[in-house]
């Protein structure tokens, strides 16, 4: 309308109007407003409120609801405002221009969701409403059950029994449940190896197998009742049920034996390994079958019986020796079998096997012994140790006799003759202590067989070889030992070495058996030297039996002692012990005086002459050790003004001058002794000071006497001394050789010096009678006595009665010296006591050194 009708209630809207709008002019335009009062009611929802259902499976944006309102007030209907008190977490949105309630875009969890609607007309009445959604979820699927299987107890590989699917509209997650058994029999179950296998994907597969570790075993229930629970995670839950069936494995069965059966061997002709029965078997799964090792009854004997039967895996019985020697006539044997399922539930059956041709075998009558045959080593070759005797009923047979010997030596010892029997020693001499020293038992065994050709017995002979005392011996005929040149009592074999060693030179048969069963003992003899020593009576080792020097003791080395070594029996050996003292340098040079040495001298003495002299005295017993030598160990002159010889001689070595050697002058010098280096190193030396004073006399003294210059220290005085030596020399030896001449000559070596006699007539070789008889003979020519008057000879020269052949005189005088014959004239020559000359002793070096020449010296 174009303007307000005040009686036609018409309706103007203010908003289309414009002041400027020629159809709808509002400017300089009057409106009348009649208000009406009249009752207004409040709006309401016409399908509010309501509960919605939908599942956890519906798609994002999908229409929910509706919603709609109504107003009884007519011009209030067009007016409608439907509003949502909105909640952010829920999973609906509203569309406020259709009304209509959508899915959100992420879909909605299971769970009821409340939403509140409130509708306003145009007067401000409201009212509100409420639209429940729920949402569901589907219910899973259960596809593969209720299942049957059957399986055989044998069944070892894995296979599956049964496969369960279950599907899920909405695909929300599920699980399955454990076993449940309405039979009570989830343990057995786990212990006959069945599990679940899950496989992933939509379907969610549930596999049940047989696990392939296990062997089915039949335990009298074959039924297997399962039932399974399964579930989404919600409230719905489904259930299914597996039904198992184990059929029970049947035994083996013997298919020639279920009547008993019987078989007849050979006694002379069945060997070992041949055939006798063939055992045959049946089994309705075809399990491979399995014999235990047979078993025999021989009725009567002790168990466990000889069984000579085996049977392979093909059920083949075969022998497993010769049935000679074994007299049993009949064997029943037992076969058990079983398969894989049955190894404690055998089946078993008997086979009788018969033997036939039993032949009659020969006895040794006399073996065992009671105790072993003892055989003495040493017993000669061939010698008949022992006899074996047998007995056969047989009498028509050949039999020979076989020894077989436990010890593969005694093959090297002893032989058994195979006709006799006879024992006898052979090829070798026995010897206990080889035997044992080869590690070889000392006793063995003898296996005896005595065949008829078709049978034999067995025996045995016991042997043990018996030990027999054997003396000791040394490895050596001659041992060298060589003592310290000094010791304490007491010492000796840890000093300088054993001169044996007791395990490696005494050699004892009876000790390679054992070091218990002999026991040695040492003595010896080394005549008078024995005194010094002592030897060990256990061990032979050599001591010293007091405190021993060398250089002061009354010995002589080397020296030859004889040494005895005794057993337990008394069985001795000896050997030679040669000892050489091991002679050191142990002693020092001593000087003849203990103080200093004086000597005065004259000045200018000329080069060579003699100065003075000092000496000393070395203990050692040997020569090599004793020589001294000596040396200046302080000399005050750069030149050698004076020199010093091996004798202690001091010389002028270069001619004495002023003002070094004037009067007045002293010098001191010290002179060194020494001896020689022994084999240990070890060299001994000695000092002595000498005080050389330059004065008008000449002394060599620890006094202030003087004395004069003497001839011989002058060197021209010494140089005609040696050319008149050199003439009386050879003078001397002139006289000599003519004396000897006319001793030999004239008076055949009746003045001739004795020594010279024995060795120019062979006396030294001769023994001290016949020397006598020599010089009585001598004595009876010299008198006139003839040969054949033995008795006056006897009385004048009082010569005892002749006892024994006298020996000849020596061959020159014998020629000079014949018998006469004619009377015997008497002589009355006084009775000779003749002695027969000793030579001279030796002279004492320490003596001869102080019967040089030269000055005296005065201490």
């Amino acid at each position: 309308m174009n303007a307000l009708d005040p009686f036609g209630e018409g309706i103007f809207d203010w908003s289309a109007a414009s002041a400027n709008d020629p159809l709808n002019p509002i400017k300089n335009t009057a409106f009348a407003i009649r208000a009406t009062a009249a009752k207004n009611t409040a709006p309401e929802f016409t399908n509010l409120p309501r509960d919605v259902w939908i599942y956890g499976d519906t798609a994002p944006g999908t229409l929910i609801y509706s919603v709609s309102a109504s107003d009884i007030d007519p011009y209030d209907v067009s007016s409608l405002l439907i509003t949502y008190d909105d909640n952010a977490s829920f999973p609906f949105y509203y569309d406020r221009t259709r009304g209509n309630v959508y899915l959100g875009s992420y879909g909605a969890a299971r769970g009821t969701y409340n939403m509140t609607f409130t509708v306003t007309d145009q007067c401000g009445n409201t009212n509100s409403a409420v639209l429940t959604i729920k949402v569901l979820n589907w219910a899973p699927k259960l596809h593969g059950l209720p299942a049957f299987y059957s399986i055989t107890e044998e069944t070892v590989n894995e296979l599956t029994l049964a496969t369960v699917n279950i599907t899920d509209r909405d695909n929300t997650t599920w699980t399955t449940k454990t076993f449940n058994n309405d039979s009570n029999l989830d343990a057995e179950l786990e212990h006959e190896g069945f599990r679940q296998a899950f496989s992933a994907g939509t379907a969610r597969n549930i596999v049940i197998n047989k696990d392939n570790k296990h062997i089915m075993t039949y335990s009298g229930n074959e039924e297997f009742f399962m039932k399974m629970s399964f579930t989404d995670g919600t409230d719905a839950t489904l259930q299914g049920h597996f039904m198992l069936y184990v059929i029970k494995n049947s035994k083996p069965k013997f298919t020639n034996l279920n009547n008993g059966a019987k078989v007849t061997v050979s006694y002379l002709t069945t060997s070992n390994g041949d055939f006798v029965y063939a055992v045959s078997t049946s089994d309705d799964e075809n399990d491979h079958i399995y014999f235990d090792p047979l078993t025999c009854d021989t009725h009567g004997c002790a168990s466990p019986c000889p069984c000579p039967f085996a049977i392979g895996k093909d059920g083949i019985i075969h022998t497993t020796q010769d049935f000679m020697r074994t007299y049993i006539t009949g064997y029943d044997v037992t076969i058990s079998m079983y398969d894989d399922k049955h190894s404690l539930d055998k089946r078993t059956a008997t086979l009788t096997i018969l033997v036939e041709d039993i032949d009659d075998k020969p006895q040794v009558s006399n073996l065992p012994m009671t105790y072993p045959l003892g055989v003495s080593e040493n017993t000669p070759l061939g010698t008949t140790l022992y006899t074996v005797l047998f007995n056969d009923l047989d009498s028509g047979d050949t039999h020979t006799i076989h020894a077989n010997f436990s010890e593969k030596w005694a093959t090297s010892y002893f032989h058994l003759n195979e006709t006799s029997g006879v024992l006898t020693t052979a090829f070798n001499v026995l010897d206990y202590e080889k035997v044992i020293g080869n590690s070889w038992s000392s006793s063995f065994n003898v296996a005896v067989q005595v065949n008829d050709g078709m049978d034999w017995s067995d025996a045995v002979l016991s042997v043990v070889i018996l030990n027999v005392n054997e003396p000791p011996s040394f490895h050596e005929t001659k041992y060298k030992m060589t003592p310290a040149e000094q010791g304490d009592k007491g010492s000796g074999a840890s000093t300088w070495g054993r001169w044996m060693d007791k395990t490696k030179d005494i050699e004892d048969q009876d000790l390679l058996v054992s070091a218990l069963s002999e026991a040695h003992t040492f003595t010896w003899d080394c005549g008078e030297s024995t005194r010094f020593f002592l030897m060990d009576r256990t061990t032979g080792d050599v001591t010293f039996s007091a405190n021993f020097d060398y250089d002061t003791a009354n010995l002589t080395t080397p020296f030859t002692c004889t040494v005895k070594v005794k057993d337990k029996a008394g069985m001795t050996a000896t050997t030679l012990l040669e000892v050489l003292i091991d002679d050191a340098n142990d002693n020092a040079p001593v000087f003849a005086q203990t103080t200093a040495y004086y000597i005065f001298q004259v000045p200018d003495l000329a080069a060579g002459r003699f100065v003075g002299q000092v000496t000393a005295a070395d203990s050692d017993r040997s020569t090599q050790y004793s020589n001294i030598y000596y040396s200046f160990l302080v000399n005050p002159f750069l030149k050698g003004f004076m020199v010093i010889n091996d004798f202690g001689n001091i010389y002028v070595n270069e001619t004495w001058k002023k003002p070094l050697f004037a009067y007045g002058v002293s010098y001191d010098l010290v002179v060194l002794a020494e001896n020689v280096e022994d084999h240990t190193g070890t060299r001994h030396t000695s000092t002595a000071s000498v005080t050389v004073f330059i004065s008008g006399t000449s002394t060599t003294t620890t006094t202030t006497t003087d004395r004069p210059a003497e001839f011989l220290e002058d060197t021209r005085s010494v140089s005609w001394i040696s050319v008149l030596s050199a003439l009386g020399g050879t003078l001397l030896l002139v006289v000599v050789v003519l004396t000897m001449a006319y001793t030999v000559q004239v008076k055949r070596y009746r003045w001739c010096i004795p020594w010279c006699r024995k060795k120019l007539l062979g006396l030294g070789k001769m023994t001290r009678k016949e020397k006598r008889r020599y010089y009585r003979a001598i004595l009876r020519a010299e008198a006139g006595i003839e040969e054949g008057d033995e008795e006056v000879a006897r009385i004048t020269l009082g010569e005892p009665e002749p006892t024994q052949v006298q020996s000849p005189a020596p061959p020159m005088m014998w020629d000079k010296r014949q018998p006469q014959t004619g009377p015997t004239v008497r002589k009355s020559d006084p009775v000779l006591d003749f002695k027969e000359p000793k030579p001279p002793l030796k002279p004492n070096p320490s003596k001869m050194m102080t019967g040089r020449t030269g000055p005296k010296i005065w201490t």
